[in-house]
C-alpha cells in the first residue's frame, strides 16, 4: 500500500510540475488557435453581410460567398475548435491526462518489483469484497502477470480507453499499475478484505460472531455490563427527557444572567464563552521540594522502585518453560535505560561498567516485550495507588478524571508505521506517541501510531487496557474526539468531556422539532432533529460492537479503523454517529453551563502538556528520534520510556511523603501539603538522566595515540 500510494503521489507531483512548465507554451498555443478561429469568425461576419445585401442578386451572393470561403477543410475548423476547448480546459486545472498516465506507466516496472508478488500471494475474503476487483485479481494470479484480455470492469470510464494504445494494443504496464492502485485503495477502504490480517479483515469478522451473539445475547450483555441498555426504547425515553431538560436549563441560565461567563454576540448571534483560570497554580512549585544539593541517579531510582514493587519480575522470558536463571536487575535497568532514554543498547553496554554486552543484548531480545512492559508499568501504578499523597490531586475522591494526547517524534529509519508531515517533521517522517495520564499523574497507557492516523480511534484502547486505573471522566483535545467516541464511552459508563476547538460551530440536536424550540424563545437552539429510526434499527449491532470491545474480543482501534474506512453510508457507522450526537449535545450544553467542568478539562489536559516535556527530557538520546523501524520495537522503546517516567513519579511521591512525615508541627504539615497540591510531581530536574562524567587521571589518558608529525606529512594527491 505504501509503495503504491508513494508511486501515485510522485506521479501526481511530476505531472503537476510538467503542467506548470508547459503553462506558458500552452497559453501561446491558445492565443495562436484563437487568432485562427478569429479568421473564421470574420469570414462568417462577411458572409452574413453578403446575404443581407439587397443590391446583390442570389447568383452574385453565391459567387461572393465562394470567394470568401477559404480552401481549408471543415476538418481543420473542427480540429481547431476542439483543440481550443481542450487547452482551455487543461489551463484551468490539472487533470489526469495522457501525460499523467504516461508517467505512472513509466514507473510501473519499479512498482511491479515491489507489489507484484504481494498481490499474487494475498488471500482475499472473496465473499466480503468487490467482485469486479476480485475477478481482476484472480485473473492476474492465474496468468501470473502475463496478461492478454484482462477484466476491465474495475476501471472507471476515464481509465478503460487509456489502457490501449493507438493500435488497440494493451498497455500492460499501465494496466498493472492501475490494478495495484485499485487493490491498495480497496484494502484501505474496505472494498477488499483479507482473510489473514489484524487491520484489513472484513468488519464483521472482528465482532462477536452473529451465531454466538444470537444464542448468548443476554449472557454477553450481562458480562459486558450492558444489560440495562438491552432495549433502545427505554434509553430513548431517558435521553429525550435529559436533552429537553438540559436545553431548558442552559437557555434559562443564559437568559436570566445566571451564567455570567456566557453571552450571545449581538452582531453574529454566536455564543461567547469565557473560562477564567482557577487560582493560579505554579506547576513548577514542587521543584523546590526535591533535593537541591545533589542529583539522584536514574539507576538509583529504578533500583529503589524495583526493590519496593518488583517490576522486573514482570519481565519474563518468551519461552514459558525457560528454567535458567534470570539476568540480574542491573542488566534489566541497563536495557530499560538504553531503550527508554533512546541511547541504544550497544551504546549503553559500551559506556557502562559491570554490564556484559552479550548478556544485555540477550536480555532485551528475550525478556523485553510490549506485554511484559505493560505489566511492569502496572506494578508501579498499583504501588502509587496505595500511597495517600496522590489523592491530593483528585478533585473528587470518588471520581477519576483522565486525559490523553498525542506527541510527535521524528524517526531516523525507514518505517511502515511512520509518515510525512511537513508541519511536524519538515522533510522527514515521524510517528505519534499517544499517551494517557490520570489526575494523580500516573501514565497508565501509551501506544505508537502513524502520525497521519486520527487519535480518536485509540481513546477506548487506553481506557480499557488495564485494571489499575479506572477512568470515570476522560478528556482529549479535538484530535481525540468524534461522535462515535461519545457514543461508545457513554455505553461503557465513562463521561467523555473533550476540549473541542471552535465548539461554538458544533451542531446541537434534539428529539423535538427545531421550530418547537424556537417557539419557546430559546437562544441556544438545535441544528436538527435526531434520527432515532436508524439508531433503533442498528441497536443490536451497536450493542454487539460495544460488547466486543468490553469483553476484549477485538480492540476498539481495530473496529473503528475498519468501520471508518468503509463508506460513510455504512448503517452501523451512521447509527453510532447519530447516537453520539445525542451524547455530544448533552455534553456541550453542560459545558456552556458548568465553569468548574471547563476548568477541570483545562487543568487535566495541562497535566499532559507537562508530561510531554517530561517525555522529551527522558527520551533525549539520538536527537529524540526513534531508532526502531518496526511498530513492536517502537512500543518496547516507549514502554521503557514510560517505565522510567512512572518510576520517577513514584519516587517523587515517596520522597514527598517522607517529607510530610518528617514535619514537626501540624501547621508545617498543612503548608507543605498545600505546596505539593499547587505544584506537580512531574518533576525531573533533580534526576541525573544522563549519567556521570569521569575526570580521573586514568580515564583522561588518551585511548588512541595520535602521531602528529606523521599526520602532518600525510599526502592526499
Amino acid at each position: 500500500m505504501q509503495s503504491v500510494f508513494s508511486t501515485i503521489a510522485s506521479s501526481v507531483r511530476e505531472n503537476k510540475e510538467n503542467f506548470y512548465e508547459e503553462r506558458q507554451s500552452r497559453h501561446q498555443m491558445i492565443g495562436d488557435l484563437s487568432n485562427k478561429l478569429e479568421k473564421y469568425i470574420q469570414i462568417l461576419e462577411q458572409i452574413e453581410i453578403t446575404i443581407q445585401d439587397e443590391h446583390l442578386s442570389s447568383e452574385d451572393k453565391i459567387c461572393t460567398i465562394k470567394q470568401l470561403l477559404p480552401n481549408t477543410q471543415k476538418q481543420e475548423y473542427n480540429f481547431l475548435h476542439e483543440e481550443l476547448k481542450r487547452l482551455s480546459k487543461e489551463s484551468g486545472y490539472i487533470a489526469k491526462n495522457d501525460d499523467y498516465y504516461a508517467i505512472i506507466e513509466s514507473k510501473s516496472v519499479k512498482l511491479q518489483n515491489r507489489a507484484s508478488d504481494v498481490v499474487k500471494y494475498l488471500e482475499f475474503d472473496e465473499a466480503a469484497s468487490n467482485q469486479q476487483l476480485i475477478e481482476a485479481i484472480n485473473y492476474y494470479k492465474y496468468k501470473d502477470g502475463a496478461l492478454v484480455n484482462p477484466p476491465l470492469d474495475f476501471l472507471d470510464a476515464n481509465e478503460q480507453p487509456r489502457i490501449f494504445d493507438q493500435n488497440e494494443k494493451l498497455r500492460i504496464s499501465l494496466y498493472k499499475t492501475l490494478l495495484f492502485e485499485q487493490v491498495a485503495s480497496g484494502i484501505k477502504s474496505g472494498a477488499l478484505n483479507l482473510l489473514h490480517s489484524y487491520k484489513y479483515k472484513a468488519f464483521e469478522t472482528y465482532l462477536i460472531s452473529q451465531n454466538v451473539w444470537q444464542h448468548g445475547r443476554e449472557e454477553l450483555l450481562n458480562k459486558a455490563g450492558l444489560l440495562k441498555f438491552k432495549e433502545f426504547v427505554n434509553l430513548e425515553s431517558e435521553l429525550s427527557k435529559a436533552v429537553k431538560s438540559q436545553f431548558k436549563i442552559t437557555n434559562k441560565k443564559l437568559t436570566n444572567g445566571e451564567n455570567s461567563h456566557a453571552s450571545i454576540a449581538e452582531i453574529s448571534g454566536k455564543l461567547k464563552l469565557q473560562t477564567p483560570p482557577e487560582e493560579k497554580a505554579i506547576l513548577e512549585a514542587s521543584i523546590d521540594l526535591f533535593p537541591k544539593d545533589h542529583f539522584v541517579s536514574l539507576f538509583e531510582i529504578l533500583s529503589t522502585i524495583d526493590g519496593l514493587c518488583q517490576f522486573t519480575d514482570s519481565l519474563e522470558h518468551w519461552q514459558v518453560k525457560y528454567n535458567r536463571d534470570k539476568p540480574s536487575e542491573q542488566t534489566f535497568f541497563a536495557g530499560i535505560i538504553g531503550y527508554g532514554c533512546n541511547l541504544g543498547i550497544r551504546k549503553v553496554s559500551r559506556i557502562s561498567r559491570n554490564v556484559n554486552p552479550h548478556e544485555l543484548e540477550n536480555t532485551v531480545n528475550w525478556y523485553f516485550t510490549h506485554e511484559n512492559l505493560i505489566r511492569a508499568n502496572d506494578k508501579i501504578l498499583a504501588m502509587v495507588e496505595q500511597l495517600q499523597l496522590p489523592k491530593l490531586f483528585q478533585r473528587n475522591k470518588e471520581v477519576m478524571h483522565t486525559s490523553s494526547d498525542g506527541q510527535k517524534f521524528n524517526i531516523s529509519v525507514e518505517s511502515l508505521n511512520a509518515s510525512y508531515s511537513y508541519k511536524y517533521f519538515g522533510k522527514g517522517k515521524g510517528v505519534s506517541v499517544y499517551s494517557f495520564i490520570d489526575e494523580c499523574h500516573r501514565l497508565f497507557y501509551l501506544t505508537v501510531i502513524n502520525s497521519s492516523e486520527r487519535e480518536a480511534a485509540y481513546v477506548i484502547d487506553g481506557l480499557l487496557h488495564n485494571d489499575v486505573v479506572q477512568s470515570d471522566i476522560h478528556s482529549t483535545d479535538t484530535h481525540g474526539y468524534s461522535e462515535i467516541i461519545f457514543a461508545v464511552t457513554n455505553l461503557l459508563g465513562i463521561s467523555f468531556v473533550p476540549r473541542i476547538k471552535d465548539f461554538r460551530d458544533q451542531n446541537l440536536y434534539s428529539f423535538d422539532a427545531v421550530s418547537d424550540m424556537k417557539n419557546l424563545g430559546y437562544k441556544i437552539l438545535p441544528a436538527g432533529k435526531v434520527n432515532t429510526k436508524i439508531i433503533e434499527e442498528q441497536w443490536d449491532d451497536i450493542l454487539r460492537l460495544v460488547a466486543t470491545i468490553k469483553l476484549k474480543e477485538s480492540s476498539a482501534s481495530q473496529l473503528f479503523r475498519r468501520l471508518s474506512s468503509y463508506s460513510r453510508q455504512h448503517p452501523l457507522y451512521r447509527a453510532l454517529k447519530e447516537f453520539g450526537r445525542i451524547i455530544k449535545t448533552l455534553f456541550l450544553l453542560r459545558y456552556i453551563d458548568d465553569l468548574e467542568l471547563r476548568q477541570s478539562i483545562e487543568k487535566q489536559l495541562n497535566k499532559l502538556e507537562s508530561s510531554n516535556k517530561f517525555a522529551k527530557a527522558v527520551f533525549y538520546g539520538n536527537n529524540q528520534e526513534f531508532q526502531q523501524s518496526a511498530k513492536d520495537e517502537q512500543l518496547i522503546a516507549d514502554g521503557c520510556k514510560r517505565l522510567i517516567e512512572n518510576s520517577i513519579i513514584c519516587w517523587n511521591y515517596l520522597y514527598l511523603s517522607q517529607k510530610v512525615i518528617d514535619t514537626k508541627t501540624e501547621k508545617e504539615k498543612q503548608n507543605l501539603l498545600e505546596a505539593i497540591k499547587s505544584g506537580s510531581v512531574v518533576a525531573w530536574q533533580h534526576v541525573n538522566l544522563q549519567g556521570e562524567y569521569d575526570f580521573s587521571d586514568e580515564i583522561l589518558k588518551n585511548s588512541i595515540k595520535f602521531q602528529l608529525p606523521e599526520l602532518m606529512e600525510l599526502k592526499i594527491t
